[in-house]
């Protein structure tokens, strides 16, 4: 029996990891627990809940959220007690987040094994994204498993010397969780925010719809005010109404306060999971700073304006589908993808990662 805990904190890594969680607790192999550090508690739970999975170990991360560092030192901590309480065999985190880099320094520390799902993502520039560059590189130093989500994310892997062994190409299980949703939706199953539904139905098809999510630190201040100038300029030259869910990140309240009188912007609260796919399946362009939009958006038919300098997600830059943000381009861009989609690359696998990764830990 191996007795296995995956670490979640972040939506995004809860809902690239419960399916697989899942999957492990209905093998007679393993014996597998969820831990939350309770870094976006409400968005996590919120994103799981339509999966049937609930949480076994519970932290408060964001009780110390006066900085990293003081996360990081509870993270530390309170992980390290449910290691020496539940003595794993294996330890799974996912991404880049500082819950991801806690666990994986626990495991080492305890010289437990590490798998890392989504290895591989390089931009080569330290502070983009920070600080999960600099995470996400040390996670797959100190990593067993390496589960590569795309071609180039392997590639990577083994141009910095992990051998063929320990990396392995499964695709990325957050499209599992995508196409599983997504399915739900369409048969009717689950449904989204029906308040969403109603504002959807006002602006289409009278409007061209958009939808922006934007949260990360360095976006903050002058860039995030060149950004928002930039999308309501594109919103007001295409005749569409763009739709943003606002992020907790408390740094994003100056901005949603200076536009929240704007025509052409509707602020929401947050979405649950669910509703955030289907008004990802009605927008026309999506506008974010999101790796996992960047991900999911090709599997909708959706092309992303990243409001980013950089991203770890170059393929679908380099294939046209996605687009960096540029200012002085920014307009042309929009008109150009807007609608544009059917026939998107899809790099991020075909839905069966969790199969492919169970699978390996089962042989090994």
């Amino acid at each position: 029996m191996v007795k296995v805990i995956t670490i979640i904190g972040t939506r995004p890594e809860g809902i690239k990891t419960v399916m697989l969680h899942k999957k492990l607790s209905q093998d007679n192999g393993f014996e597998a627990l969820l831990c939350s550090t309770g870094q976006h508690r409400s968005l996590l739970y919120d994103a799981i809940r339509d999966f049937d999975v609930e949480v076994d170990i519970e932290l408060n991360a964001m009780a110390e959220n006066i900085s990293m560092a003081d996360q990081l030192s509870y993270m530390m901590k309170h992980l390290q007690l449910i290691v020496t309480e539940h003595k794993p065999n294996l330890i799974i985190v996912q991404g880049d987040t500082l819950s991801a880099y806690c666990g994986a320094m626990v495991a080492f520390y305890n010289k437990i094994k590490l798998a890392h799902i989504e290895a591989g993502l390089r931009t080569h520039d330290k502070n983009s994204p920070f600080p999960e560059e600099i995470h996400r590189k040390y996670i797959d130093d100190v990593a067993d498993y390496h589960f590569a989500h795309s071609d180039a994310a392997l590639q990577t892997l083994l141009n910095e010397g992990h051998t063929t062994d320990h990396v392995h190409m499964v695709g990325n299980t957050g499209i599992d969780a995508l196409l599983h949703i997504n399915q739900e939706l369409e048969k009717g199953n689950l449904s989204p925010n029906i308040e969403l539904q109603n504002l959807v139905n006002t602006i289409k098809p009278k409007q061209k719809l958009g939808l922006l999510t934007m949260h990360r630190r360095e976006t903050v201040g002058d860039k995030q005010k060149e950004i928002m100038n930039s999308i309501v300029t594109c919103a007001d030259k295409c005749d569409m109404t763009i739709i943003c869910p606002m992020h907790p990140n408390p740094m994003m309240d100056k901005i949603y306060k200076q536009y929240e009188e704007h025509p052409r912007i509707k602020f929401i609260k947050a979405l649950d999971y669910k509703s955030m796919i289907w008004l990802m399946s009605q927008a026309d362009i999506i506008y974010s700073d999101s790796g996992g939009i960047q991900e999911e958006a090709p599997y909708l038919g959706k092309c992303v304006v990243v409001l980013r300098v950089l991203t770890e997600r170059q393929e679908m830059i380099d294939v046209g589908n996605h687009v960096l943000f540029c200012k002085d381009s920014v307009l042309e861009d929009s008109k150009r993808i807007i609608g544009q989609g059917q026939n998107l690359v899809k790099p991020y696998g075909d839905g069966n990662a969790v199969k492919k990764i169970v699978e390996v830990l089962i042989l090994s």
